[in-house]
């Protein structure tokens, strides 16, 4: 019966019913592909440590997969993943040292200064740092926001420039 399956997709030979692979099934995949798969990290783990550049790395993969985290009220393969890992933020910004929100250039250094403190290199911290201020360009204001107000003003006659 669908009814009883945790998530979506659930198959009870292959996954556990938190979501992601049962321990027979990871021991399977190991000894037939030669991998090195993992238990999830679920807990919270001491930052910096092994456990919990897993865990950031799992998760900042995993919440850019395309596809939905919940269908028809279940949760999808995906989103059980999540779940069980405690991605609550995606990965990709710690809860240890949160960035600022904002599109100024102070803003936009600081939030550099911020992720390599963190411990990230500097090309991964100036991609974070433009991510989070392209997303704050999008939500309004901003210079292209400036611009096209101007714009509409003086084909609207308003006069003002």
């Amino acid at each position: 019966m669908a009814s009883d399956k945790p998530f979506k997709g659930y198959n009870p030979n292959k996954h556990s019913r938190t979501g992601g692979l049962n321990d027979a099934y990871r021991k399977k995949l190991n000894r037939e592909t030669g991998s090195n798969l993992q238990r999830p990290v679920t807990g919270s783990p001491k930052p910096g440590t092994k456990a919990a550049n897993r865990k950031k790395s799992f998760c900042a993969r995993m919440s850019g997969v395309k596809g939905p985290t919940s269908e028809d009220g279940k949760l999808t393969p995906k989103g059980a993943a999540l779940k069980r890992w405690n991605c609550a933020d995606g990965g990709m910004i710690g809860d240890d040292m949160p960035l600022k929100e904002g599109k100024s250039q102070k803003t936009f250094e600081k939030n550099i200064k911020t992720e390599i403190k963190s411990g990230k290199p500097p090309k991964q911290a100036v991609a974070i740092a433009y991510a989070v201020k392209r997303r704050n360009m999008a939500k309004g204001g901003g210079l292209y926001a400036n611009i096209h107000a101007k714009r509409e003003r003086i084909e609207a006659g308003s006069g003002k420039k």
